[in-house]
């Protein structure tokens, strides 16, 4: 889990799906009567959260940093 965490390729793709349903909604501002404050409201959230998905540290390096998960993975590769 921690090596799946680790790789790049999992932030990289929650970035890009955040994009996709900003555009998502950008579609949805052409439907007429639809609520734009609420379009502008959830695009700001998306927004927000992209900003803080990239300043915030590597998603698996908490766990590679905790002493016990340490010790159990040097245990695992011990033949």
């Amino acid at each position: 889990l921690l090596d799946v965490l680790e790789r790049g390729e999992v932030r990289t793709e929650l970035l890009k799906e955040l994009e996709r349903q900003q555009q998502k909604l950008l579609a949805w501002a052409d439907v007429p009567g639809v609520d734009m404050a609420l379009i502008d409201q959830l695009r700001g959230q998306l927004k927000s959260r992209s900003s803080a998905l990239m300043a915030a540290p590597r998603l698996g390096q908490a766990l590679r940093e905790d002493r016990l998960i340490g010790l159990v993975r040097q245990r695992l590769n011990i033949p």
